[in-house]
Order: structure tokens, then sequence, then C-alpha cells
């Protein structure tokens, strides 16, 4: 028979104990922060953009990729609404090649909120917090964007062109066809 050794309750409070108490809670965390972030395979990153900004980055998944940007805000309620269906839908397509990026026109005094509603909401993966003024912004994107939100534009995987986009929330019909013509092409 094996007896463990006991600390007697005055060790508890010994410096020597609080230190080595003290690492092992580090440690375990820290594996803990490692395992969480493997296991999503992908993190929550909010980057602040400007037009152009979001447009190189968008460029780059030309020939690889098919390309959903949904530019929304905490405070609209048919962004906030259509939410849920345009993350599922990323997800269901992203095997097939399909990268969804959200761009919040929020204030950037709001990049908290921002975060929070992203973290409830499922989001993984990059995502932007517009930081330009709104018509240079809006123009920038797209000249025929009136700059009311949600607005959605869908690119083609090949071509890297626009091939879809509408402002006012949409059903998952109208994004699946979306985003299937913009796989194949």
């Amino acid at each position: 028979l094996h007896s463990f050794p006991t600390r007697r309750s005055s060790d508890l409070y010994s410096p020597s104990f609080s230190i080595m108490a003290i690492r092992s809670t580090y440690k375990v965390c820290a594996i803990i922060a490692v395992l969480t972030l493997v296991s999503c395979g992908q993190r929550l990153e909010l980057q602040t953009v400007t037009a152009d900004q979001l447009l190189a980055t968008v460029s780059q998944s030309q020939g690889e990729n098919a390309v959903l940007v949904n530019f929304w805000a905490t405070w609209c309620e048919p962004c906030v609404a259509e939410f849920p269906m345009i993350v599922e839908l990323g997800e269901r397509y992203a095997g097939n090649g399909l990268k969804t990026y959200f761009v919040c026109v929020d204030f950037l005094d709001d990049r908290d909120r921002v975060l929070d509603f992203l973290e409830n909401a499922g989001v993984h993966s990059l995502s932007f917090l517009k930081d330009q003024k709104d018509m240079p912004f809006i123009n920038g994107i797209d000249e025929n964007w009136s700059g009311a939100v949600p607005f959605t534009m869908v690119m083609g995987r090949t071509s890297g062109k626009v091939l879809a986009a509408w402002e006012g929330s949409a059903d998952e019909e109208k994004f699946e066809t979306a985003i299937q013509a913009a796989l194949a092409h």
C-alpha cells in the first residue's frame, strides 16, 4: 500500500506552496487556451478597414474562393435578423470554396459590442469594422450602393467580379442562388 504525501493546512499558506499553485494554475490555463484555439480551427479577428483595404483582402481570394461580403450594423434589425442564416450558409459552403466576410459599419467606439455580437453569433473568422468616413467608404465599395444596410455582395471564384449585390435583407434562396453562381464562376 502506498500513501500519498499529505499537506497540513498550514502548508497551504506557505510562500512556496502559493507560488507552486500559481504556476500550476497558469500552466493549466495556457494549455486550455491553446486547446481551445486549436479545436476551433479559426479564431475571431476583428480588423478595422477602409474600402481599399477590404477590396484588396477580397481580391486575394480570386481563383481560389468565391466571396460573400455582408455589410451590417448591430443597431440594424434586418441585419441582425438575417445574420444567423448568413453564418450558417457560410459554414455550409466553406468546404466548397466560399469565404464569408462580415463588415460592421458601427462606430469604432462600438468595437466591444461588435465583438460580443460576432462571438455570440458564432463567427470564428476574420471580420471587419469600417474605419473610414461614410461616403468615401460606400463609394469605394460600390458606387451603386446607397449606404443602406444590410448590403451584400457575392463575387465569383474564378473571375473575382461581383456577380450579385443587393441592399436589404434577403431570403435563404436568394443567398444560395448567388453563392452557387459564384462558386461556378
